[in-house]
């Protein structure tokens, strides 16, 4: 599902197995879709559990950041959480907080409208 909310970056969700769903705003480089950020969170628990991220690289004072992280492991099914990488699983669930109140905060639940893909 693509959603819009001018002047935000398109939301994205996209349902990619049984129990992973993907949530991503999307921008256009050079004809090119890049996502920032692109989270997977596993559902299969009452909350929702991050599991990786993508967001774009940049090199920041010497320090490059973004790239992609995986911060969880799924058992072979996909049906729960095999191991966790506790520093990286709470920095991004600490960033989908957050994300989550900017969301919110930006009207997302009363003004998105379903957009073409």
């Amino acid at each position: 599902m693509r959603l819009a909310n001018d002047p935000f970056e398109p939301l994205v969700i996209e349902r990619i197995t049984k129990h992973q769903v993907s949530v991503a705003h999307y921008y256009q480089q050079g004809g090119d879709l890049i996502c920032d950020p692109d989270v997977v969170l596993f559902t299969g628990y009452t909350a929702w559990v991050p599991i990786s991220i993508q967001q774009p690289t940049v090199c920041l004072m010497g320090r490059t950041l973004g790239g992609y992280r995986v911060v969880a492991e799924l058992t072979d099914d996909g049906n729960n959480i095999a191991r966790f990488y506790p520093r990286a699983q709470s920095e991004t669930a600490s960033f989908c907080t957050t994300w989550a109140r900017n969301l919110k905060a930006q009207g997302w639940l009363e003004h998105a409208v379903r957009a073409e893909s």
